[in-house]
């Protein structure tokens, strides 16, 4: 096994706190870039972002378990290690250090930086990292040494700041408050590491084109930024009317997100959104450089934001290419050259995959292929294959990262002695993989691969098919989009 490589990892260690904070205008260059606090970010953000996408990655989640884990990482950061979820006083705060608070929380200011943590601070970052580094997508990037060193880096950076900016702005948060902060950011890891790894991929829409989600991307964070910014400051706005604003617009993006097949997208979609809802921070970081009632130094805010948008661009430019290559498999199969061998029945081909013994089925990340054979069972009523294998292993990793296979299925003939030929009948399939988890789905998903290969299936089935057993398996399932076959059922003297 080839270790984690170390690119990925230094690249999304520099560019979490890039996006979160330098961008975003919190810490502007000359703050940004000073000692000690270059370092206290990157430790915080980096490190931050790390954990959360290494977590995703051995606990096999999904983008909604990252999202979730980032909410955990702006608790920890915002209600733990500034307390800025409960001091009045915080500098960022202005009117809402008065306006929604309650029992001792800014209320509005909490929720909005929760949301902005999760999504700008480490989503975003994880998923173009991702993005740029298409092979290593579902593979660690940290080892376990080095995942202990950040996560110690981490929580010692974490604590150093809790006692720093106490001490710094004499403000020392209440212990409930800090426990309570520490309980809902567990809270948040717990459903993360139980939430399906596919939650955000069961839609069934194809994709809208690019330019439709990266405004998707940008409306949603221009609501949100209403949210925080513009309804508090309305003379008689209720708090809870930015509060819900904030939540109901994140949850509503994500639902309808949610509704797109994500796996016939391509990496030039997943870029749209991503850079949509970062897009306002450019022109602002223009704005910010020329605003004249920020009291700190902003100079070099407008370069900031046009490296940015030049780094969004060129990585524009390579994913095109690799999305061009991407579409053009999903296109119609290649016109077979000898119409006499084509099989055009429909259900000549399912009887070969429900013959068949096996399948081979072939996978790719980046520009990594890899092929596995696997044995099967053909549920003709919904046109998919099931199959069966560990939780963990490299098949796994890829499929998680693209879900999308060739296949094919073989009825060897056998070669024909003296005739110089050889008979089979094929089934050629193009399909798309999705781990099931429903317990009653396993069970069926069973049921149909020991009724295909078994001589006494039913006796098995009686035997083996129990909750603890299926729970200890990890079963797919390939939907087919297209297919087709080819036969030779007899011998032709031609070469």
């Amino acid at each position: 096994m080839k270790r984690p490589s170390i690119s990925p990892a230094l690249t999304l260690f520099l560019l979490s706190p890039f996006v979160g904070e330098l961008l975003s205008g919190s810490s502007p260059p000359a703050e940004y870039f000073a000692l000690p606090g270059f370092i206290i970010l990157h430790l915080l953000y980096g490190g931050g972002a790390l954990l959360a996408r290494e977590l995703k990655i051995r606990w096999h989640l999904g983008v909604g378990s990252l999202i979730l884990l980032g909410c955990a990482y702006g608790v920890v950061e915002e209600g733990i290690m500034v307390a800025s979820f409960f001091n009045p006083g915080w500098v960022d705060l202005g009117t809402l250090g008065v306006y929604g608070r309650w029992l001792g929380v800014n209320w509005v200011w909490s929720v909005g930086l929760t949301i902005y943590h999760a999504l700008v601070s480490i989503t975003a970052p994880v998923l173009l990292v991702e993005l740029a580094y298409p092979s290593l997508g579902g593979k660690p990037w940290l080892s376990r040494r080095w995942l202990i060193a950040v996560a110690v880096a981490f929580i010692g950076d974490v604590l150093f700041g809790v006692v720093g900016f106490s001490a710094m702005l004499s403000y020392y948060p209440p212990t409930t408050h800090l426990l309570g902060a520490l309980a809902v950011a567990a809270l948040f890891v717990f459903i993360a590491k139980r939430l399906p790894p596919d939650f955000l991929r069961w839609g069934v829409k194809p994709p809208r084109r690019p330019l439709f989600l990266f405004i998707v991307g940008l409306l949603g964070a221009l609501l949100s930024a209403m949210g925080l910014y513009v309804l508090p400051n309305i003379p008689g706005m209720p708090p809870i009317v930015p509060i819900v604003t904030i939540a109901a617009v994140a949850v509503l993006v994500i639902r309808y997100l949610q509704g797109f097949n994500w796996r016939r997208a391509t990496p030039v979609h997943v870029l749209a959104v991503v850079t949509g809802s970062l897009a306002v921070f450019v022109p602002v970081s223009i704005i910010q450089e020329f605003d004249e009632t920020r009291l700190d130094n902003t100079t070099g805010m407008s370069l900031v934001g046009l490296l940015f948008a030049l780094g969004i661009i060129l990585l524009y430019m390579r994913l095109q290419r690799q999305s061009r290559d991407i579409m053009k498999s999903s296109g119609a199969f290649h016109p077979m050259r000898r119409k006499d061998k084509e099989i055009t029945d429909p259900a000549e081909i399912r009887a070969v995959l429900q013959e068949a013994r096996h399948i081979t089925v072939a996978m790719s990340v980046g520009d990594e292929p890899y092929l596995v054979t696997l044995s099967h069972g053909y549920d003709a009523e919904r046109n998919c294959l099931f199959f069966h294998c560990a939780p963990k292993g490299r098949k796994v990793e890829m499929l998680r990262v693209n879900p999308l296979i060739w296949g094919q299925a073989l009825v060897d003939g056998g070669y024909q002695q003296g005739d110089c030929d050889h008979l089979y009948r094929t089934a050629q399939f193009r399909g798309v993989v999705t781990f099931v988890t429903d317990q009653v789905e396993k069970e069926h998903a069973l049921r149909i691969m020991i009724r295909h290969l078994d001589e006494n299936p039913e006796t098995v089935i009686a035997k083996q098919i129990t909750p603890h057993s299926t729970g200890r398996i990890l079963i797919g399932r390939i939907d087919i989009t297209e297919m087709t076959g080819k036969k030779a059922d007899k011998v032709i003297v031609q070469l």
